[in-house]
């Protein structure tokens, strides 16, 4: 079974997380821009009423080809908010088999979930 998910152009990894120099603990805390794509892509994400996927599956994500960077590090926002968002039960190989990314003349980004075999 394919499922096919529409969202605004994923964050590179760069612009998702700022080093905490707050004082209180360490680590990196995620960006306002980061919150806000995550916000717009979870409205969105909802509105397609996507139905949980129970088996392993395999990503394919295709990135509007007018934008620049690298491909690569826009891939942990998507798998991040399928995860938060319940469409995956997580991101590890237990759950996803590959996931591969490229640029193609899509309008913003498209995923596409191919699930592998059921529970």
């Amino acid at each position: 079974m394919k499922t096919i998910i529409k969202l605004p152009f994923p964050l590179s990894v760069n612009e998702m997380f700022l080093n905490n120099k707050s004082g209180k603990g360490r680590g990196r805390i995620p960006t306002p821009k980061y919150k806000a794509w995550t916000e717009l892509s979870g409205f969105l994400l909802n509105r397609q009423r996507i139905a949980p996927i129970t088996g392993r599956c395999r990503i394919e994500i295709l990135i509007d080809d007018r934008r620049q960077g690298d491909a690569d590090n826009r891939i942990k926002g998507i798998q991040d908010l399928l995860v938060l968002h319940r469409i995956l039960k997580g991101d590890q190989k237990k759950y996803v088999k590959g996931v591969s990314i490229e640029w193609d003349t899509v309008d913003e980004c498209q995923v596409t979930i191919t699930t592998l075999e059921e529970p």
